[in-house]
């Protein structure tokens, strides 16, 4: 199965969640966009890459939340996208997760060394102070 038919499919199975949990049938939503209900079972099931330039309409159409805007977005990007900008996109993720990692684990130090720092009754240092 080529790339994006299988992102689009990820795409498509979010818009036909959104639909299901919002009671919109096929025809109804391309009533709403003005369409053929064949152009859109065709974005829906990855015959067809997502509608890049009507995404604000699909997603006032299926009445979306700002986050699940975001998301039909984002899937949409997906099978327009080279594969090495993917790759890179998710070694960047990676990075950024044990980046996070790293900096969570140092402000969970920082807190317990500022509450032994409490418990002895020593001053804090203020960044100045050597």
């Amino acid at each position: 199965m080529p790339r994006s038919h299988k992102y689009k499919s990820a795409w498509g199975t979010f818009v036909q969640y959104l639909l299901d949990d919002r009671g919109i049938s096929h025809g109804e939503l391309s009533e709403r966009l003005g369409t053929l209900q064949g152009t859109v079972s065709h974005y829906i099931s990855g015959r067809s890459k997502p509608p890049l330039g009507d995404l604000d309409r699909w997603a006032a159409a299926l009445r979306c939340t700002h986050d699940d805007a975001e998301r039909l977005s984002w899937l949409a990007l997906e099978p327009w996208t080279p594969e090495p900008v993917w790759r890179k996109i998710k070694d960047l993720e990676a990075i950024l997760a044990d980046q996070e990692s790293v900096v969570s684990g140092l402000a969970e130090q920082v807190a317990k060394l500022r509450a032994e720092l409490g418990r002895s009754g020593a001053e804090p240092l203020s960044p100045g102070d050597q």
